[in-house]
């Protein structure tokens, strides 16, 4: 998503039918209290609405299965959840979401990333937050089904479950961990140096929930020359591949998924001028994955591309950051996920280059090498 281009003539009503901005982005409304209290910050939520919709989403046939992308299942929090929640499973908002579901996953990401535009009132009534429109592409992919899930959170008590204690503990657990281990600025200030060309989001708002799984997301609102970059993620939980690693090395690591979020808003612009080179080294994108294994959502050029970039960029964060122990092992565990078990053939390869490059010349910005990236699989395309 291409957040860079200057927005300071915008000036767009906020309101859903308005014409769309030139950066393409759903119209936001912060008023000058609320920029005030939100710029330069990272916000980490977890909104109400949001989450009730990823416990509906577990009520459904396909969150359910057993290998299901969709939620986190036999968790702690997600065994409450079944036990608060599943003798609703036939409610009709159950099957309103997974309608959804069968319509295909992008109409269940939208409705969901558009939830987080809503609030739940005192009374437990969900209403439209003011400074949003919606969140995701041209349209509130979640307005006609708000009816139905505020009728299931009526019949189950959700406002009382979600306000719970122990719900707003683990909530408050999630939060604190970005905020105060994650170390999120610090991604973002490196980030920011390395694309100075980039302007730097005025807002984070990060949205983080004990359900949501292998789904991550990165979007984007605008208010004249304002920008809120939104970006739904799920929380890390501890693996045991990370042991070795120093505390904070760990903590990084475990979030590695919203760095890689975070990434799209810096990595995406530079690569823009050269999409016609890289469309065609990529052509196909034959030569530098394997179609066996990667997912189909990688269908052009510039997404191979970007993705192949997108994680070598966090063992160049881990080495440049933390020790040469951490480097290697986030290095190794990063190159054995993206070339074994996502089907990046080339990356081992494209990741100790992009190291080593980095270390002969440290002061070299990201900005800069992006056209050298673009060479490095031109010259070995064939």
């Amino acid at each position: 998503m291409d957040l860079s281009v200057d927005s300071d003539a915008l000036s767009v009503a906020c309101h859903p039918s308005a014409t769309p901005n030139p950066l393409g982005l759903p119209t936001a409304c912060f008023d000058t209290d609320l920029r005030s209290a939100i710029t330069n910050e990272v916000l980490v939520e977890t909104p109400a609405l949001h989450e009730l919709f990823l416990i509906i989403t577990a009520l459904t046939p396909e969150g359910r299965a057993d290998n299901t992308r969709f939620v986190v299942q036999g968790s702690d929090y997600a065994n409450i959840v079944q036990q608060h929640f599943g003798d609703y499973a036939s409610h009709e908002a159950v099957d309103a979401v997974q309608a959804l579901l069968n319509k295909g996953t992008p109409h269940h990401i939208a409705a969901k990333v558009d939830a987080s535009a809503y609030r739940m009132r005192e009374d437990g009534i969900f209403e439209k937050r003011s400074e949003y429109t919606w969140i995701r592409g041209s349209q509130d992919h979640l307005e006609s089904l708000v009816p139905s899930l505020q009728n299931f959170a009526d019949d189950t008590d959700f406002s009382a479950f979600f306000r719970s204690r122990t719900s707003q503990q683990l909530y408050a657990d999630q939060r604190r961990f970005f905020e105060e281990e994650a170390k999120i600025q610090r991604m973002l200030d490196w980030l920011n140096g390395q694309y100075p060309d980039t302007r730097p989001f005025e807002s984070v708002r990060l949205i983080v929930s004990p359900l949501a799984f292998a789904y991550q997301h990165q979007d984007g609102v605008v208010d004249g020359n304002f920008r809120q970059l939104i970006a739904h993620i799920n929380y890390p939980e501890l693996q045991e591949t990370t042991g070795a690693l120093s505390p904070s090395a760990n903590a990084f690591y475990r979030s590695s998924i919203l760095f890689t979020e975070l990434n799209h808003g810096f990595i995406e612009p530079r690569s823009s001028a050269l999409l016609d080179r890289i469309e065609a080294v990529f052509e196909g994108g034959e030569r530098f994955v394997d179609r066996s294994i990667l997912s189909t959502s990688y269908g052009s050029g510039r997404r191979v591309f970007l993705e192949y970039l997108n994680w070598a960029l966090i063992s160049v964060y881990a080495c440049e950051r933390f020790g040469d122990a951490d480097c290697q092992i986030i290095a190794t565990r990063v190159s054995r996920t993206m070339s074994e078990e996502r089907g990046f053939a080339d990356f081992v390869a494209f990741q100790d280059w992009l190291l080593s490059i980095r270390k002969q010349n440290p002061e070299a910005k990201l900005q800069t090498l992006t056209p050298a990236m673009v060479d490095w699989f031109e010259q070995r395309k064939n």
